[in-house]
């Protein structure tokens, strides 16, 4: 862990940010992203120790999956120019993943390196990539680098390798990854979405509503108006893999701190009227019920 931990610090300069000696790039993404690392870390052994599957984790596996917490983002300090312009469609697992592969005497023929590799890689727009018959047919494969292509494939010709428990146990520590990221990024919900680039009205789009209402993930090109930008974040609890991830987020009453920030935020617009934001609330009362109903399965 802490080798990981020293990389994690050197690819993101960390020291550097510290002593104000970094002087290329976007330094408070990758400040932000560090601290980020940090606490996915910490909420993945809060998972691990709730959620009885990993209860019998061998010490290896158990220390490839909090490697995997803490590097989960580690394509992210590859994603901004030397200038600190972000760059357009960057794919920051399968990014992540090659780096890693690269920089680390990682094994693929060794099981917790493969779900290490994985979990990297599949955090970030490709989840179901290691379920496909031919990596090259994904959508997003040939958005990432020749380099990480050729890693995407030996990494998944290993995987395909793996018996059918290893496979299983890879994949749910990936899933674990995802939703410890994701839990993570919800505890501070308020910080994340531009407010400033989402239409202020009390209105929610069509595409948003029935994503909602059929318990659906909401795409983040779908959000248009500032109820989009909470509702957003429903979508992201109902694909929790975990149920102990999601009860974990009710426990907090993350749902209800979101919709009484979106209220908030529409009872300050001065055109907004009270009909059209109890029909909001109505909408963010229904995906607080649709949580509290998949918990209890």
């Amino acid at each position: 862990m802490n080798t990981y931990l020293s990389l994690l610090k050197s690819t993101y300069h960390f020291d550097e940010i510290q002593s104000n000696t970094y002087q290329k790039g976007n330094r408070n993404w990758l400040d932000m992203k560090y601290h980020h690392s940090l606490r996915v870390l910490e909420t993945g052994r809060e998972l691990m120790r709730q959620e009885p599957f990993f209860a019998g984790l061998s010490p290896l596996m158990r220390q490839a999956l909090e490697s995997a917490f803490l590097l989960h983002d580690i394509g992210r300090a590859f994603e901004f120019d030397e200038r600190g312009v972000k760059i357009p469609r960057f794919i920051h697992g399968a990014e992540g993943m090659h780096y890693l592969k690269t920089v680390m005497p990682l094994n693929l023929n060794n099981v917790t390196d493969v779900m290490l590799l994985s979990a990297l890689l599949l955090h970030d727009q490709m989840d179901d990539l290691l379920l496909t018959d031919t990596p090259q047919h994904h959508a997003k494969f040939y958005l990432i680098s020749q380099e990480a292509q050729q890693s995407l494939i030996a990494l998944y010709q290993s995987f395909l390798q793996l018996d059918k428990l290893e496979k299983e146990l890879v994949l749910a520590c990936c899933h674990m990854v995802k939703d410890a990221d994701v839990l993570t990024n919800l505890k501070v919900f308020d910080t994340l979405f531009p407010y400033s680039k989402v239409v202020v009205t009390p209105d929610v789009s069509a595409s948003v509503l029935g994503a909602i209402q059929n318990k659906k993930y909401v795409n983040y090109q779908d959000v248009k108006t500032l109820p989009d930008s909470g509702l957003v974040y429903f979508g992201w609890m109902y694909h929790f893999y975990f149920n102990v991830t999601r009860k974990i987020a009710l426990s907090l009453h993350l749902p209800e701190r979101i919709k009484d920030h979106i209220l908030n935020q529409l009872q300050q617009i001065p055109s907004a009227d009270n009909v059209a934001i109890a029909q909001v609330q109505s909408y963010y009362v229904q995906a607080i019920d649709n949580l509290y109903s998949l918990s209890q399965h």
